[in-house]
């Protein structure tokens, strides 16, 4: 499940909680006011002593709905007062690939996530990372900064490149049954670049 699967879910089933139930209350006044992107009335209960790390909302912590609402300044807040920043959300997902997945592009949140320890190649439950969530972006300020500390983009290549030494693999016999010969273009390079591609671990045919 991507993170706007999620997200459109977690609205949804949010605003049919209040529909069904006209007293349902998030678990926690922090949460009361992240769900309303209050980022004053967040401030207050923080300074106040609410715990950032209390309660979740359909599996999400606080710090992750201040990330949903692409409110870094909420979730600025949080972290200052002892937000768990390797928490995760009901699907797998973490703090990194919710910043990560940000349309603006600005890294500030990426980077900092990623000063403190959050592992850039974590996957969720579907097996994405945070680098394949944000490419999905376009190539941004965010993706240099995952590629940076060392998120690695092979999973995202990987199905492109089994299918290109795939088609290479098929190029050779066909070129022979055409043209009667060999040719280094099509039958050398393809085996050099197979060979390549089974020493690295891609999947190839052996056959």
């Amino acid at each position: 499940m991507t993170l706007t699967r999620t997200l459109a879910l977690f609205w949804a089933a949010a605003f049919s909680a209040y529909a069904q139930f006209p007293d349902f209350t998030p678990p926690t006044p922090l949460i009361g006011a992240a769900m309303r992107n209050d980022v004053q009335a967040v401030k207050r209960l923080l300074e106040s002593g609410a715990d950032p790390n209390e309660g979740r909302f359909l599996g999400a912590p606080p710090v992750i709905l201040a990330l949903m609402r692409r409110n870094p300044q909420m979730a600025e807040a949080m972290i200052a007062k002892g937000a768990d920043v390797f928490a995760t959300d009901g699907s797998g997902a973490t703090t990194l690939m919710w910043a990560a997945y940000d349309e603006t592009g600005d890294p500030a949140m990426v980077r900092e996530l990623l000063a403190k320890g959050v592992d850039p190649n974590a996957k969720n439950k579907s097996g994405e990372s945070a680098l394949v969530l944000a490419m999905r972006r376009g190539y941004t300020p965010i993706v240099q900064a995952l590629k940076e500390a060392g998120a690695s983009d092979r999973e995202i290549v990987k199905p492109a490149i089994e299918k290109a030494i795939a088609l290479l693999a098929k190029s050779g016999p066909q070129f022979v049954r055409v043209s009667g010969c060999t040719s280094c273009h099509n039958q050398s390079l393809p085996q050099l670049a197979w060979s390549a591609a089974r020493a690295d671990g891609f999947a190839v045919d052996e056959k």
